[in-house]
């Protein structure tokens, strides 16, 4: 499984960040000419997205690599549904998450 976590980790983290490279280096009209949607935004802004998405490659990866809070990088985010699942929470009709028949919430 931890295999597999980190593939999953890298494939996301190069995706992230090639896309964040190319929003950052390549010029806004070549951009806009090959996506489309950057038309509608300004310089800046696609920047801004590009460098997003580029911490969020590394914020894949460097957690895990350098030992500083690796548990974040595992953990669904607060307040998902795979986090309530986790923490056998109940449902708002008063079932319980991990099991089909009700139980008492």
């Amino acid at each position: 499984m931890n295999a597999a976590l980190w593939v999953a980790q890298i494939l996301l983290a190069l995706a992230f960040g090639a896309a964040g490279i190319i929003k950052i280096t390549q010029p806004h009209e070549k951009l806009a000419a090959s996506m489309g949607w950057p038309s509608d935004f300004s310089p800046g802004f696609v920047r801004f997205i590009g460098a997003a998405e580029l911490l969020g490659a590394l914020g894949l990866i460097l957690p895990a690599v350098t030992g500083i809070a690796p548990v974040l990088v595992r953990s669904p985010p607060p307040g998902s549904p795979s986090d309530r699942l986790v923490r056998s929470q109940c449902t708002s009709d008063g079932k319980n998450l991990r099991s089909s028949s009700p139980t008492s919430c």
